[in-house]
């Protein structure tokens, strides 16, 4: 966030010397700070809400909202994934995937129905939830 609110900050000076904005280049932190954040952690609304709230002006979520889709739009044209999901494949650490396996549906289902074991009628199950 660090970064881009001094990307922001230097943008919106820079803009303000040229004479192409007459906004405030604390606005351009703001937005830049946003920006950053989302771009590196992949999280939209959250960003968005937590700078909105931080400089307490709604007046600002606008255009926060257009730059954290900019960056959305950028990071996934040069990512497939956010970074902290990056380290955990590179350092191949054990994660839940966002989805249970196939098998255990089967046996979800089974314990649904008052099944006394684990994996009596299980075999079955499965074959109906695999061929779903």
């Amino acid at each position: 966030m660090l970064m881009g609110g001094l990307f922001g900050r230097f943008a919106g000076s820079l803009c303000g010397d040229l004479g192409l904005s007459a906004s405030v280049s604390g606005v351009f932190a703001v937005v830049g700070s946003a920006a950053m954040l989302c771009g590196f952690k992949q999280m939209t609304l959250a960003s968005v809400l937590i700078v909105v709230e931080c400089v307490n002006d709604l007046s600002l979520a606008p255009i926060v909202m257009l730059s954290v889709a900019v960056s959305m739009a950028i990071n996934w044209a040069i990512n497939d994934r956010g970074h902290d999901e990056e380290v955990i494949h590179r350092r191949q650490l054990p994660f839940l995937e966002g989805e249970p396996p196939r098998a255990l549906d089967a046996q979800a289902f089974a314990f649904a129905l008052g099944l006394r074991g684990w994996n009596e009628g299980v075999g079955q199950l499965e074959d109906i939830f695999l061929l779903r």
